[in-house]
């Protein structure tokens, strides 16, 4: 897997990542919450290659480093935040300090292999629901994943025709809050947490179902989200389609 990153005028990043054996390119947005970046360069260190930024935040330059996209198998170790600290405290802790780069903003907490609710940094510090020895505390990240059109293999003809997903099944491996819908949908819906095979909802790979609103319309997208600071691993997404009579379309 190779990837190419660059910073644009507007204050994002793309990442440009390819598969040169399978011959598959995807480009995606990196977006920083109440910053811009400004510059990217990589750095390799013992082995691996890391991305440093400029971000331009509140009025003041940092230079921060892109962990790589490993998931732990420690949940007090999951790390999906940006421009964070983290501290490992001999005692627990109720109150953090030394968050002044955060200062005015509203911050995710991850104590202890659990997330808490959000905070606002006030001079540098912030309160926690509970105290908590392993803790980090940095900016949400969104995420959100936007299907392309639906077309199949036996028939190109497909991408002239209108369709309705009328439901959505994904093989997935997470934790936190999953939201999906039709594309042009006003709404998501949350995925239960169970799996439709196994009925018990466990650690491993596990296969969930959402129910969409349904709409007709060409492309046939469909929208998923995902805003803990959990990790994220989708497999294999689904799609119930109806399509429109061919012998009244020609």
């Amino acid at each position: 897997i190779q990837s190419i990153l660059c910073v644009s005028s507007d204050g994002n990043m793309y990442c440009c990542t390819f598969y040169a054996d399978q011959q598959i390119v995807a480009w995606s947005q990196v977006v920083t919450n109440y910053g811009k970046f400004e510059n990217v360069t990589v750095v390799s260190e013992d082995g691996d290659d890391y991305a440093y930024v400029v971000v331009n935040r509140n009025c003041r330059r940092y230079v921060e480093r892109l962990q790589q996209l490993n998931v732990p198998t420690d949940k007090y170790k999951y790390r999906y935040l940006d421009s964070y600290l983290e501290g490992n405290f001999s005692e627990k802790t109720l109150v953090v300090s030394g968050l002044n780069h955060l200062e005015g903003l509203e911050v995710a907490v991850y104590g202890d292999g659990k997330v808490q609710s959000k905070k606002i940094v006030q001079n540098g510090t912030i309160t926690l629901d509970e105290p908590c020895n392993e803790i980090a505390v940095g900016l949400p990240i969104d995420c959100e994943l936007k299907t392309l059109p639906v077309i199949t293999q036996s028939s190109s003809q497909l991408q002239g025709f209108v369709k309705n997903v009328a439901e959505i099944t994904m093989r997935v491996s997470y934790d936190g809050d999953i939201f999906s819908n039709n594309s042009t949908a006003n709404r998501l819906y949350k995925v239960k947490l169970n799996d439709i095979y196994m009925g018990k909802f466990d650690e491993r790979s596990k296969v969930v179902r959402i129910t969409t609103d349904g709409s007709w319309e060409h492309d046939a997208s469909v929208i998923i989200k995902h805003n803990n600071c959990l990790p994220l691993e989708i497999q294999a997404i689904t799609s119930n389609l109806a399509i429109e009579d061919y012998s009244r379309s020609k």
